[in-house]
């Protein structure tokens, strides 16, 4: 099935699911993805359907959902915008429990999250963001910027939303301040 058929038949739809707030609300958001029908939109960037769900869009190549795993799983050329964050990735998984509640959010390869207001940009291979205890873990290659500052050479970045902290684990972590000039 090519994409535009993918997103032009009746598999997806936006079901209403508490949002996750802080920086990756819009990916909680985005897990709410269901089978049903949605309105594609052309992109007029590279002409992947556009899933419209109030103020976030989410695009990807193509996207499946196993309702017996409780995965809604989008690959390829993934994007996630809304008004505080943007989103890429190779693809972005979602868990979601028995009762339909996002459980974790997974963006795997080529991860760029971007929050303009705060000034604040994460690159990593992997990224994932448990709801319980609203965590953000980066791995594989994780490297926050906020401003001008640079957070890097850590296995992991730990941001906890909850407490708005950050904390890293593994190897030797390396912050880059420029001097005032």
């Amino acid at each position: 099935m090519n994409k535009q058929a993918l997103f032009s038949s009746p598999i997806f739809f936006a079901r209403s699911v508490p949002r996750a707030a802080g920086c990756l609300g819009l990916l909680a958001l985005a897990a709410t993805i269901i089978l049903a029908t949605a309105e594609p939109q052309e992109n007029q960037e590279d002409d992947a359907p556009i899933v419209a769900l109030h103020q976030t869009e989410i695009t990807a190549d193509k996207g499946s959902i196993d309702f017996r795993s409780g995965v809604t799983v989008f690959e390829g050329n993934v994007r996630v915008i809304d008004r505080d964050v943007s989103i890429t990735s190779d693809q972005l998984q979602v868990q979601l429990d028995q009762e339909n509640q996002i459980t974790t959010l997974t963006a795997i390869g080529n991860v760029v999250i971007r929050q303009p207001a705060q000034n604040r940009v994460a690159y990593c291979e992997h990224a994932l963001y448990t709801v319980a205890t609203r965590t953000m873990v980066l791995t594989e290659n994780p490297r926050l910027q906020v401003g001008s500052s640079i957070l890097e050479d850590a296995d992991k970045i730990i941001y906890n939303m909850d407490s708005e902290t950050i904390a890293t684990e593994g190897s030797r972590t390396r912050i880059t301040i420029p001097s005032a000039q």
